[in-house]
């Protein structure tokens, strides 16, 4: 959500030879279209929330596959905070 903005202001920006970045937003300003801003953010959000559920998927396809145990996973991060603080 936070890089909706500047996507779209660059966006803008490459549409015109020449354009750049200050024009784009000068012209977004003087549009006073400011829903616009916010144009295409419904399938990013959509997109970035199905790139996580994949990942969640291929993680757990992946623990079971390899017989890994959420006690093995408390375990190797126990390891792991140790190994940081000495």
């Amino acid at each position: 959500i936070t890089s909706q903005p500047g996507d779209y202001l660059f966006s803008k920006a490459s549409e015109a030879k020449g354009a750049t970045l200050a024009g784009a937003w000068r012209e977004y300003l003087d549009s006073k279209r400011y829903g616009d801003m916010l144009t295409g953010l419904q399938p990013r959000l959509f997109f970035g929330g199905a790139l996580i559920a994949l990942q969640f998927v291929i993680y757990d396809y992946c623990r079971v596959q390899f017989h890994v145990s959420p006690n093995d996973l408390n375990s190797f991060l126990d390891v792991m905070a140790s190994v940081g603080k000495t």
